[in-house]
């Protein structure tokens, strides 16, 4: 390319090639407030993945909205919401777009010709259990900002809320048995319980109310992460997890974690009890603190544990992938398209990082530096760590809009027993210090998550 010349190059779109998709949301405002979803159109076989999506930021006030898409066949559609799951539309022939049912746990198929309404129904919330819930500490004193969380592993659906000034945290789930805790930093919190709403006593009807207690944390817990040759590791993650006793490893309700500082020094705050320290970080794998070669809990009792060094054991095979770096102008906005290499795609729509006429940075890098925690675990250890940086080099966290992301998994890293299915796109709340469910779409056929995001984490 002679970057001194002028070059002329046509592009010619058929005419009518593109077409105005309709979703229109029955139910849409029986959601609470702020509940966001993503619809997502795609062709799943086509080589160059033909489709289009977008982010409903509050669906409780958004009846409908549009999507422009090419004519073809093949398209799949989806509708996620966060706390309810993924849904498709009603699979009927409508004017403009024509379906075909999936069979055998295949999804329906749509071939679209012309500007078409295709229905959502989004499920009735007067049909879902309304669980109330109400943590206090030891002195009965209500805990604001604690996090209630509930998982089904059949489903794969995670859920939960933040407790308000009162304590209370409020979450609608559908019929289905589930794992409930709750946790906030700088607290001890229960074993988890099971939770099934269709036959527990504290349910009447939909309505359902438990209480869970926090135990706050006094002392702490401290020591150094160690890598090859003696040295320090900086931003390892280190976790601890109360268990039942030294020789009883079950889990007994309690979470604490942190990153190891630039001198590889961590503390964690922790109460009585025995609790098993894990770390993890790039090049290493994920390694529990030992004494004579022997891994063990730590005991907690009425006095805080300094001095627990780990060792990390160096991860087999690892060879560092490196990030992908790419200029963007927060005013124009840019694609960084690194699916050949950590598996992302984003899209950055204009203004979204900002309104800055000069270039900013931003990095997506594979990391093996993420915790497990008592609801969710990463699928083969490893997260996305997407940053961003403006024209200063100043970290740009939270955007103006949302860019889209792709994110691309290996089902070879699906653990025994795990479906496909039970998986999905999370980030790491540094605040509640959980892993928080995205509003994303699932292409099985490609192994990959569509999704929106509005701030830049792992």
């Amino acid at each position: 390319v002679n970057a001194s010349s002028n070059v002329t190059q046509n592009f010619t779109v058929a005419a009518g090639s593109v077409k105005t998709l309709t979703f229109s949301f029955a139910n849409y405002n029986n959601v609470s407030a702020n509940t966001e979803a993503f619809v997502n159109v795609f062709i799943p076989a086509s080589a160059t993945q033909k489709g289009n999506n977008a982010r409903i930021a509050d669906l409780s006030t958004t009846a409908t909205t549009s999507l422009k898409v090419n004519t073809g066949s093949g398209y799949e559609m989806q509708m996620f919401i966060p706390g309810i799951g993924s849904l498709s539309p009603t699979c009927a022939n409508v004017s403009g777009a024509a379906c075909t049912a999936g069979t055998g746990g295949a999804p329906d198929t749509w071939s679209i010709s012309g500007d078409a309404t295709i229905p959502f129904v989004v499920p009735d919330t007067s049909s879902l259990y309304t669980l109330t819930v109400t943590v206090k500490d030891g002195s009965d004193v209500v805990v604001q900002d604690a996090f209630v969380w509930l998982n089904n592993k059949t489903t794969g659906l995670n859920t939960g809320s933040p407790t308000n000034s009162s304590g209370i945290a409020i979450v609608k789930i559908p019929v289905g048995t589930y794992q409930l805790g709750v946790d906030k930093p700088g607290y001890t919190g229960p074993a988890p319980t099971t939770f099934t709403p269709s036959t527990d006593a504290n349910c009447t009807g939909l309505s359902c109310a438990k209480n869970l207690a926090l135990t706050s944390n006094p002392y702490i817990l401290s020591g150094q992460i160690i890598g090859t040759g003696f040295v320090a590791v900086a931003n390892a993650w280190v976790w601890a997890e109360k268990v039942t006793s030294a020789t009883d490893l079950t889990f007994a309700g309690g979470w604490t974690g942190a990153s190891s500082d630039a001198n590889g020094s961590y503390t964690l705050s922790i109460s009585n009890g025995y609790w098993l320290v894990h770390a993890v970080a790039d090049g290493y794998q994920e390694t529990i603190y030992q004494v004579s070669d022997v891994r063990t809990s730590i005991l907690v009792n009425g006095a805080s544990q300094t001095g627990k060094n780990i060792t990390l054991v160096v991860r087999s095979g690892y060879s560092a992938v490196q990030p992908k770096s790419a200029p963007v102008t927060p005013a124009s906005g840019g694609t960084i398209d690194d699916s050949s290499n950590t598996g992302v795609k984003l899209i950055i729509p204009p203004s979204a990082l900002g309104t800055d006429t000069s270039a900013g940075t931003v990095s997506i890098q594979d990391t093996y530096s993420v915790p497990g925690t008592t609801s969710v675990t990463p699928l083969g250890g490893k997260g996305k760590n997407i940053t961003a940086t403006n024209s200063s080099g100043q970290a740009v966290t939270s955007l103006s809009g949302s860019a889209t992301m792709e994110i691309n998994y290996l089902t070879s890293d699906l653990p025994t027993g795990v479906s496909e299915s039970q998986l999905m796109l999370v980030y790491f709340d540094d605040t509640s210090n959980q892993w928080v469910e995205v509003a994303a779409s699932q292409d099985t056929t490609n192994h990959k998550f569509s999704g929106s995001a509005t701030h830049f984490t792992t």
